[in-house]
Formats: structure tokens, C-alpha cells, sequence
């Protein structure tokens, strides 16, 4: 995998991008935090509920998704995939402009088409590989985890930029920026969670705990030392 190095230059064009944080939960709010100890210019856009209330207790300016959308220069999505196709259809996409960049930290609604953004807009990745809390932990530690960055749609001639500079602002250029797709992205993300967080550790689990009842140890036993 090619690996990117950022210049001051990717910065300076980032930085002078207004980012619009949609969906304020643990990545959102971890990104939030770091894009904006790195100097950027963040508002948060979410809807009514205890989300948007911390984010304006974080002292962020929080407007609902569709206005945070047209004050905002890069539009990044961080609600869950669930929920992000019918927040897109009815509070961003009426308001996409040319000169905006759709940034995904994950690749699935791109890649199964569930959003189809139009053609005057950016559509870049870039996908922190570690969850919400150890974003922002790694960044106030003075390292960050690492992120796989794509560009899907280059509409304005600097997405690789945005993209690039929003990975480092989160704190990525201090681990590693490497150049992905948004299948390889979500496949491999797919795969390592249903195959490894669903399947591989709570199987091994159940053996492990099967081996000591096996053996003669009280099950409650075995349970709370394997599980």
C-alpha cells in the first residue's frame, strides 16, 4: 500500500475549509475534537437530542443537518450507515452545492450505491481504523491511529487534498495515510468485524470456557475468567 505524506500545502487548503461534523456520537465527536485542536473551522450539524446537546456543551456551534450543510465547505458523515441514507436523502442532498466535499469514514453506502452524489460534488474516504474514544486519546497522547484515504469522485481537482488534510487533522500524519478504495476499505472492515469481533473471538470464547467445564471447574467460573 502506498503510504501519503502530507505537505504544508495539503494543509493550508484544508484548513481554509469550513468542516461540517454530521452525526456527533463517538467518531463524530472524536474528530470534531481533534479537527479543531488542529486549528480547523468546525461546526457540528445533528439532530434535536442528547448528541446535539453535548456537542454544544463541547462548545461547538450546532446547527440542524441541512443548515450545517449549506454554512459548511466540507460535509463530513459520520452517522451510522443505518441511518445515513435516509439523513442524506431528506437533509443533505437538497442542499449539495459545487465547491462541497462528502466525506465518509466508511466506504459501505458508497460502495452498494445506498448514496448516489451528484456529479458536481467530491467524494472522498478517509477512514480512521480505530474507534471513536482511541482517536481522540491517541491525539491528546500526541500520536493518532492510522487512516486509509480514497478518492471516489474528484469534482473540484482537490479531493485528494481535502481528504489528506482531514486525515492529518485528525491526528493520522503523526501514524500512517494509506491509500485505499472504498471497496477495499469496506470489505476488509466487514470481514474483520464479522469474521473476527462476531465470530473468530466469541468462538473462541465458548471453547475456551468448554475446556475448563470440561476439566472440572465450576462453569460461573470459567465463564467470568474466559468471557
Amino acid at each position: 500500500m502506498n503510504t501519503y505524506t502530507v505537505s504544508p500545502a495539503d494543509e493550508q487548503y484544508f484548513l481554509s475549509k469550513r468542516i461540517a461534523i454530521l452525526g456527533y456520537g463517538s467518531q463524530g465527536r472524536a474528530q470534531a475534537l481533534n479537527l479543531r485542536d488542529s486549528g480547523a473551522d468546525v461546526i457540528v450539524g445533528n439532530r434535536a437530542g442528547k448528541s446535539f446537546d453535548r456537542a454544544a456543551e463541547d462548545g461547538f456551534a450546532v446547527y440542524s443537518v441541512s443548515d450545517a450543510v449549506q454554512k459548511a465547505d466540507v460535509l463530513a458523515l459520520l452517522f451510522p450507515d443505518e441511518s445515513a441514507t435516509d439523513i442524506y436523502a431528506e437533509e443533505i442532498a437538497p442542499y449539495l452545492r459545487e465547491g462541497h466535499t462528502l466525506l465518509f469514514a466508511h466506504g459501505f453506502n458508497i460502495l452498494y450505491n445506498l448514496i448516489q452524489p451528484p456529479e458536481f460534488v467530491d467524494v472522498v474516504l478517509a477512514a480512521p481504523k480505530g474507534v471513536g474514544p482511541m482517536v481522540r486519546r491517541l491525539y491528546e497522547e500526541g500520536g493518532g491511529v492510522a487512516s486509509l484515504v480514497s478518492v471516489h469522485q474528484d469534482a473540484s481537482g482537490h479531493a485528494l487534498q481535502t481528504a489528506l488534510g482531514f486525515a492529518a487533522a485528525i491526528g493520522s500524519s503523526r501514524s500512517a495515510i494509506l491509500e485505499s478504495t472504498f471497496k477495499d476499505e469496506t470489505e476488509t472492515d466487514l470481514f474483520g468485524e464479522q469474521a473476527i469481533i462476531c465470530g473468530g473471538i466469541p468462538a473462541l470464547i465458548e471453547a475456551a470456557v468448554d475446556i475448563l467445564i470440561e476439566a472440572g471447574y465450576p462453569p460461573e467460573l470459567a465463564y467470568s475468567e474466559c468471557a
